[in-house]
């Protein structure tokens, strides 16, 4: 048989994924029910750094925070194995539960409480990876297993990229969170989207408004651009074609290596 390109094979192992899940739902809702509780503790684990910088904690001891979460992952990994064989998918509940408290526990304000949460979610999350497994090695083929390795990474990604910061972004619109308020912020329910929506001269509806017009003539200039100058870049017998496009790229490619480079000299 023809050696398939890179596309077909992109496309044959995702209509092969497809299959999978179409046979058995219980399939996707593990991968979806897992990917969603990982996404959370490792969101956890990175918004942790700078929630204890932000109590005044120096490099040095949010390091010794991290290590011993670190050797309490360790722990829960080793003890998963046991847990798993004793207790079965019964740890399934208490464990998720444990890294929702988590969560939860750093709305406390009180450093040393979000660390020893941080500590059991850690060992929690570690926990859950044999009950992962087995139940998907219970439902799925050995030669089709690897094939849903992709499936499961995916979801976690569009968890960690699209979901929790959706979530976030709903979470902080019933707060008072502004640039006057930017770490000490507090709930004020729906007082945001009243003002917004009911008061005439909150300026949401003006500046509703602008923003349908500026995207709509945005994006008609950009298509009549673009295809203009995809026209005129591949006319034949154009001379100094690659001169043309690599200054196109520029506008492109600047700002992101100049916000890098704000980034990482201006801030740190």
């Amino acid at each position: 048989p023809a050696q398939r390109t890179i596309w077909e094979t992109v496309k044959h192992h995702f209509a092969v994924s497809a299959c999978i899940l179409q046979k058995d739902a219980r399939i996707g809702k593990i991968i979806g029910f897992y990917s969603v509780v990982f996404a959370a503790h490792t969101l956890l684990f990175f918004y942790s750094q700078q929630y204890f910088a932000d109590f005044g904690y120096n490099k040095v001891q949010i390091s010794v925070i991290m290590l011993l979460v670190g050797g309490a992952s360790c722990f829960g990994a080793l003890a998963s194995e046991k847990m798993y064989r004793r207790f079965g998918k019964r740890c399934l509940i208490p464990e998720t539960v444990i890294i929702a408290a988590a969560i939860l526990c750093y709305g406390s304000g009180k450093a040393g409480v979000a660390a020893a949460a941080l500590m059991c979610a850690g060992f929690a999350n570690a926990a859950l990876y044999p009950i992962q497994s087995d139940s998907l090695n219970a439902l799925i083929p050995s030669e089709q297993r690897a094939t849903l390795i992709s499936v499961d990474s995916m979801c976690f990604s569009i968890a960690m990229i699209v979901l929790f910061p959706i979530l976030y972004t709903g979470y902080i619109s019933f707060t008072n969170m502004n640039l006057y308020h930017w770490t000490d912020y507090s709930l004020i329910g729906a007082q945001n989207y009243t003002r917004a929506l009911l008061k005439v001269d909150s300026g949401f509806l003006t500046a509703l408004g602008t923003t349908i017009l500026w995207t709509a003539v945005n994006m008609a200039l950009d298509m009549a651009i673009a295809y203009v100058l995809a026209v005129a870049l591949n006319t034949k017998g154009l001379k100094a074609r690659r001169i043309y496009k690599t200054l196109l790229i520029f506008p492109w490619a600047m700002p992101a290596y100049v916000s890098i480079l704000v980034w990482r000299v201006g801030m740190y």
